[in-house]
Formats: C-alpha cells, structure tokens, sequence
C-alpha cells in the first residue's frame, strides 16, 4: 500500500511539473495528501491530459463566477485521475470551501488562506475527541501526568500559528483548560 502511493506520488509530481503546475508545499500522511499551490487563474482546463488555456474558456469562466479555487479543484483532480497505470486508484478531494469555517482539518491541525494570502492554521481536533486528557484519578505518577499535561499544551501551541490574534489562541488554551 505505501509502495503504491509512493509510485502514484511521483506519477503525479510527474505530471504536474510537466504541466508547469508547481506545488508551494505538500505532505502525506498515510493516504492522505496535502498540496499548497497558487491558484490557476480564468481560462485554463484540464483537457486530454494536460493543462491548455483558452481565450474562451476564460470567458466562460468570468461569466459563470467560477472561484479560483474551485478551478484549483478540478485541474487538480483531472491531474490525479489520469495519472495512468493506477487506474484502481480512485481520489477523492476535499477543500475548505467543504467545511462551514473555510479551514481544512488535518490531523489536529486546521489550515486556511487568510485576506492577506498568508498560510495561517491553529489547534483542530474532532467534535467526538475526548472530553478530558488525563483523568486524576489514574494510576500514572505525578510527574508523568504533569509531563503529559505540559507536553499537551506545548503541541496544542505548536500546531496555533503565532500570527493569529491572542484571543485566537488563548481560546486553544481555554478549552484545553476546561478539559482538566
């Protein structure tokens, strides 16, 4: 399984450099992809099998509204859907237009574009996560619950970009804190 994402990553890394598409950032986590790119402007499409543009296609696109970054969207996943030999491969995409708070949620961190174009993310974790973080009634050593609890906070801060407002992320710290 690792073997084959890893060929398919280079399959398409392949083919989105022959198609002058140039990642800013991507990570994978297991079969998880994250990929950080500007945005494809008006006019371009994802046509038997590359990246072409049209005056009239930018046209269109004008008209019909269509976001940059469902454009994005759509070139991309005609990039990954023909990346041929892996056929039973199918990939499905997700953005922060799917999500109510525009930010993408992955693994426990949550990341958006902001007004200014800058990459900002902070603390995510799921609704169903569990309620409190160690119990102080449980058998581990003082030291190890304090360790714990330290090193809890120290990620919760890490993964909360410092250019978000404090209240931002004195919230991450109020309901950590209210999980004790």
């Amino acid at each position: 399984h690792a073997r084959t994402l890893l060929a398919w990553d280079v399959a398409w890394l392949a083919r989105l450099k022959l198609n002058a598409i140039r990642l800013e950032l991507g990570a994978r986590y297991m079969d998880d992809l994250r990929a950080l790119l500007y945005r494809i402007r008006r006019g371009w499409r994802w046509f038997e099998e590359e990246l072409c543009w049209c005056k009239e296609w930018e046209q269109e696109d004008e008209e019909a509204g269509q976001g940059d970054l469902e454009r994005t969207i759509s070139i991309l996943k005609g990039t990954m859907t023909e990346v041929s030999s892996f056929g039973y491969l199918r990939m499905t995409m997700e953005s922060a237009l799917d999500f109510a708070d525009q930010r993408l949620p992955t693994l426990d961190t949550s990341i958006w574009v902001d007004e200014q174009n800058r990459v900002l993310y902070t603390y995510f974790e799921k609704p169903m996560a569990a309620n409190q973080v160690v119990h102080k009634d449980t058998a581990l050593p003082e030291n190890t619950k304090v360790s714990t609890l330290n090193s809890e906070v120290v990620r919760r801060m890490q993964n909360t970009s410092e250019l978000l407002p404090l209240e931002e992320r004195l919230e991450v710290l109020q309901k950590f804190a209210q999980k004790l």
